[in-house]
Formats: C-alpha cells, structure tokens, sequence
C-alpha cells in the first residue's frame, strides 16, 4: 500500500509502503535517517478492540456470578496492550505536531498515516 507519512525522527515527509503488524499498527521505516515508526491504529481496530474488552468483561463477570475464577486469555490481553499502546502513539503524535511549531510534520496531517489516492 503507498502512503505518504511523516517520519518521527527527521520530520520529513516520504511516500512508500507500510507494513501491517500482527495487531494492526502500520509500521515504516525512514529511508531518510533509517529510523523505524508505527502510526496510531484506525478507528476500525480500535473499535474491535474496545468491543473485544466489552466481551471479555462480559464472560469474566459471568463467571464471577457463577462462582468461577475468570482467568485473562491472550486475546483480551493482547486487546488491553493494543489500545494501550495506541494512546501513547496518539500522544507522541500530538506532542510532536504541536512542537513542531508549524514546520513540515504539522502541515503534513500531524504524523497521522494518509492514503495517496
């Protein structure tokens, strides 16, 4: 997929392919300073994930009800982790586009992943 994206480190903009990770994260690398960057999930993941917890809380609470002892399976952990990660992703984001000071990275959709069309 050929998107434009800002890198974190030199703050300038490029075109290229992301690569997808397991969880979802777009994932890049600078051909520029070499560096690698993961741009914040989209809403379509974090909304599974969100309805993923939604879920597990539901069974865990269940389970408690029924006098059983809810045990976490990977699944929900990896849900926390993603979405944990994506907020400290979301607020580097916003943290360096406001550092910034209106120089390239700000002017090029705050680091966020876009689509060339």
């Amino acid at each position: 997929m050929e998107s434009q994206f800002v890198c974190s480190d030199c703050s300038l903009l490029h075109t290229g392919k992301t690569k997808m990770s397991f969880l979802g994260f777009r994932n890049f690398h600078c051909s520029l300073c070499g560096s690698k960057n993961t741009r914040p999930l989209s809403t379509t993941y974090r909304v599974i994930y969100v309805l993923a917890i939604v879920f597990f809380l539901f069974c865990g609470t269940t389970m408690l009800l029924a006098g059983r002892i809810p045990i976490p399976g990977i699944l929900a952990v990896a849900a926390v982790w993603a979405l944990i990660h994506d907020n400290k992703l979301i607020k580097r984001a916003r943290e360096s586009a406001s550092g910034a000071g209106g120089g390239q990275a700000g002017q090029a959709g705050q680091g966020v992943h876009r689509e060339v069309t």
